[in-house]
C-alpha cells in the first residue's frame, strides 16, 4: 500500500538590493554648462526629453520681462528659437503633464503688473496656446503640479486661494481654501509616493499639505527643519525624494543647507561641498543628467547666474529577481518612511498574498546584491522540491 506523492509549496520572492550611501555631491558645472537664463526666469524638468526649461527673465539692463526660451540639454544652456511663444512675463507656472506628456505653463505678470491667465504647451520644441473655455483667476505667483491619481494638472493661485484641475482641454474649480503663500511656498509631485504636496515654510518648521483628491488636507508639521522663506525644491527622480536647498531664515539670513524628504519625514543631506548661502534659487530635476540642477539666486549684494548640479553617483536601488507560483504568489512592497534602502537608513519590505488574504505557505524572501548568483549558487533556486512518502 503506498500514499499518493504529496508536494510541498514554498513561497519564494528574491529581491536585488543596491545598498549605497545616501552621500550626495554638489558640483558647480558652470564653466562646462554656461550662464543659466538669469534670474526670476521660472524652471521645470521636461520628462519627455530629459531637458531643463527656462522661460523669460528679468532683463535688468532695460527694466523689462522677456520671453526667451531657454534649455539645459545635454548639460549645456542653449537658447532657443521658437517662432511662437507666450508673451514676456514673470512669476508664472510651469510644470510637466504626464499624461498630455507636454510641459503646462499658466499665467504670471506682465511688465505693467497685469495679472495674466493664458495657458501654454510645450513638446520639446514648441510652443502652442491652448484656448480652454474656464481659466483660473490671474492672480500672482500661482502653483502648478501634475497628479498621478487623477491624472490631471492642478493649479492652486496666490491670492484667491482657489485649486483649480487641467485635463489638457478644460479648467475645472476644485477646492476654495489654503491659499499659497508666495515665496514661503512650494507645490509639487512626489512622484515616488504619488501624491501633490504643498510645503511651506513657516515659524514652527516645514509643513507639509496634501491633496487628497478633493481637499488640501493632513497637515504635517516638521520642526526639526528651520523656519525659512524664498527656498527652492523639487523632486529628484534619482534619490526618490523631493530636495529642499537654501532659503533665508526669519532673520533675513540666507542658508546653505541642503534637505530631502516626503510627507513622511525630512533630513538633512551632509555634502562635501555645496553651494553658496542663497535664496530665490531654483531647483529643477534633469533626466538627461540623472540630477537636481540648482540654478539662479540671491544673496545680499549678490546675483548668482551659476548651475550647480546635485549627484547621487551610487543611488539606492530595489528590483523583484523572482517570486512564488499562483495563485498566492506573494506581492512585494517597499513602505515605512523611507523608500529606498540608503545604508545607515531604515527600510522597509512588505509581503502580501495576491489574493489580499494570507500567504497560503512559508515564505522565503532572499536580499542580496546579485541577480544572478547567491553564495555562488545560480538563482533563483529551486524551492519547490517533490516529497514522496511511503508506507508499507
Amino acid at each position: 500500500m503506498s500514499a499518493t506523492p504529496s508536494r510541498i509549496s514554498l513561497i519564494l520572492v528574491c529581491v536585488l538590493v543596491h545598498v549605497a550611501c545616501a552621500q550626495a555631491t554638489w558640483t558647480n558645472r558652470t564653466g562646462s554648462s554656461g550662464r543659466c537664463p538669469d534670474r526670476t526666469a521660472i524652471y521645470t524638468g521636461v520628462l519627455n526629453t530629459g531637458d531643463v526649461l527656462a522661460f523669460g527673465r528679468y532683463d535688468r539692463a532695460n527694466s523689462r520681462f522677456t520671453n526667451e526660451t531657454w534649455v539645459l540639454r545635454n548639460g549645456l544652456w542653449q537658447q532657443l528659437q521658437p517662432p511662437i511663444a507666450p508673451s514676456p512675463r514673470g512669476f508664472a507656472a510651469m510644470a510637466f503633464d504626464l499624461a498630455l506628456n507636454h510641459v503646462v505653463l499658466f499665467g504670471g505678470f506682465d511688465a505693467a503688473r497685469t495679472p495674466l491667465n493664458d495657458t501654454w504647451l510645450w513638446d520639446g520644441n514648441a510652443w502652442r496656446e491652448l484656448q480652454p473655455q474656464h481659466r483660473p483667476p490671474g492672480n500672482g505667483g500661482p502653483g502648478l503640479a501634475f497628479d498621478p491619481r487623477s491624472g490631471r494638472m492642478l493649479l492652486c493661485d496666490g491670492l484667491g486661494a482657489e485649486t483649480w484641475s487641467f485635463d489638457g482641454f478644460d479648467w475645472r474649480l476644485e477646492h476654495r481654501g489654503y491659499p499659497l503663500y508666495g515665496s514661503n511656498t512650494h507645490m509639487l509631485t512626489d512622484w515616488a509616493n504619488e501624491e501633490v504636496l504643498r510645503i511651506d515654510g513657516d515659524y514652527i518648521g516645514l509643513r507639509v499639505l496634501r491633496w487628497t483628491g478633493s481637499q488640501w488636507s493632513s497637515i504635517t508639521w516638521f520642526e526639526d527643519v528651520p523656519m525659512r522663506t524664498e527656498f527652492a525644491a523639487t523632486f529628484d527622480w534619482t534619490r526618490g525624494r523631493i530636495i529642499l536647498f537654501g532659503g533665508r531664515n526669519e532673520g533675513g539670513t540666507p542658508l546653505d543647507q541642503t534637505w530631502e524628504g516626503n510627507s513622511r519625514g525630512w533630513q538633512r543631506v551632509a555634502t562635501q561641498v555645496s553651494p553658496p548661502a542663497l535664496y530665490r534659487g531654483r531647483l529643477a530635476y534633469s533626466a538627461s543628467l540623472g540630477a537636481t540642477v540648482l540654478v539662479e539666486g540671491e544673496a545680499p549684494g549678490t546675483a548668482f547666474q551659476d548651475t550647480w548640479v546635485l549627484s547621487t553617483p551610487y543611488p539606492a536601488s530595489t528590483a523583484t529577481i523572482a517570486h512564488g507560483c499562483a495563485p498566492s504568489a506573494p506581492w512585494l512592497h517597499t513602505g515605512g518612511r523611507w523608500d529606498l534602502p540608503w545604508q545607515g537608513e531604515r527600510f522597509e519590505l512588505r509581503l502580501d498574498s495576491a489574493t489580499g488574504g494570507a500567504l497560503a505557505g512559508p515564505a522565503w524572501m532572499w536580499i542580496g546584491t546579485s541577480s544572478t548568483s547567491w553564495g555562488g549558487r545560480p538563482l533563483p533556486l529551486d524551492l519547490l522540491p517533490s516529497v514522496s512518502a511511503a508506507a508499507p
